[in-house]
C-alpha cells in the first residue's frame, strides 16, 4: 500500500498492510534480542487487552460492527446454573455455533462494556468530541521514514482525528487519575505511541495541533481523564521511536545481530526515590570514606 491516508480500511485491512507499526517497535527498545523475540513469537493479548479492544469495537465501530464480531453470554451448566469456563469443551462447542472467530465476552463483561460506552458519550468533554461529525474515526495513515538513507514502510491506525483539536486517543486503564494513568504511560510506552503517530501525520500532511488522551476506567464508576501530551514527552517518545526504528532496521537488513549488543558492566542507575538523605548519608559514613 501507497503512502497516504486511508479513511474507512478495516482492521484486518489495516494489519495486513506490510509496513512497521509502534507496537512491532516496542520491545525494541530494550534491545535488539528483546526485538526479534517479540516478532518471532507473538504473545496473545492479555485479558485487559481483549477487553480494551471490544470497548474499541462497540466505541468506534459501533453496534452493528461489533454485534458481527462479539458472542455474549455463553452455556449455562444446569448443575451450577453458572457460564461454563472458556477452557471446557461445552464452551468450545458453543462458541462454535455462534459463527466463526467470533470473539467471546461474558454478560458482565458485555454490561461494564455499555457503561463505559454510556460515561463517554455523556461527558461533559470527551462526548462532543467523540461524537463530532468532523472526526474521522480510524483513520489509518501510510508513510515512508528514512533510515540512514533508506526507506521504511510505516503505519498507524488513528481513534479518531479531530480537525481543530487534533489526534484522540481511547485508551481503557485500571485508574484515570492524573499519576496513575502517567505512570501507564511510561510504563507502556504511550508517549512514544503518541509521537509516532505525529510523526505519521507530519509526514502525510495530516493537520494535528496536538494529541489527546481520553482514559476511561474499566470498571464503575467508569471515571475519565483528559490529558494531552506535553512537548517533552513528545520528544522523549519520538526518541524513543526513532531508537527503536533504527535498530529494527538495521536488524532487518541484516546489518546487525541480537549477540552484536552483548556488553559487559556498565554503571546502573537506581531511582531517586529510593535515594537516602544526603546529610543523613555524610553523618553515618562519616570516617568510612
Amino acid at each position: 500500500m501507497n503512502p497516504g491516508i486511508y479513511p474507512n480500511l478495516s482492521f484486518a485491512d489495516y494489519c495486513a498492510i506490510d509496513a512497521v507499526n509502534q507496537s512491532l517497535l516496542r520491545p525494541f527498545i530494550k534491545s535488539i534480542r528483546h526485538g526479534v523475540y517479540a516478532v518471532e513469537n507473538r504473545t496473545p493479548p492479555s485479558e485487559a487487552m481483549r477487553f480494551g479492544t471490544a470497548i474499541h469495537t462497540l466505541i468506534l465501530d459501533g453496534e452493528a460492527a461489533f454485534e458481527s464480531q462479539y458472542a455474549i453470554g455463553g452455556p449455562i451448566n444446569e448443575r451450577t446454573g453458572e457460564c461454563y469456563g472458556r477452557n471446557t469443551k461445552a464452551f468450545a462447542e458453543w462458541l462454535a455455533t455462534q459463527g466463526e472467530s467470533r470473539e467471546f465476552l461474558t454478560t458482565e463483561e458485555y454490561a461494564r462494556l455499555r457503561a463505559i460506552r454510556d460515561r463517554l458519550t455523556n461527558h461533559a468533554y470527551a462526548g462532543p468530541l467523540i461524537q463530532s461529525e468532523g472526526a474521522a474515526r480510524e483513520l489509518t495513515i501510510v508513510w515512508d521514514e528514512p533510515v540512514n538513507g533508506t526507506p521504511v514502510r510505516c503505519k498507524a491506525r488513528i481513534d479518531w482525528h479531530h480537525p481543530t483539536v487534533g489526534i484522540l486517543d481511547l485508551k481503557s486503564t485500571a485508574d484515570a487519575d492524573p499519576l496513575a494513568f502517567g505512570k501507564s504511560v511510561a510504563n507502556y510506552g504511550y508517549h512514544m505511541q503518541a509521537a509516532w503517530y505525529l510523526l505519521g501525520c507530519e509526514r502525510v500532511g495530516l493537520a494535528a495541533p496536538r494529541y489527546g488522551w481520553i482514559a476511561v476506567e474499566s470498571a464503575a464508576p467508569y471515571g475519565v481523564g483528559m490529558y494531552a501530551l506535553s512537548a517533552w514527552e513528545q520528544q522523549c517518545g519520538l526518541t524513543r521511536a526513532i531508537k527503536a526504528l533504527r535498530r529494527y532496521a538495521d536488524w532487518s537488513r541484516g546489518l546487525v545481530t541480537p549477540d552484536d549488543e552483548d556488553a559487559g558492566f556498565t554503571d546502573l542507575q537506581i531511582p531517586g526515590w529510593s535515594w537516602e538523605d544526603e546529610k543523613d548519608m555524610e553523618q553515618t559514613l562519616k570516617g568510612y570514606l
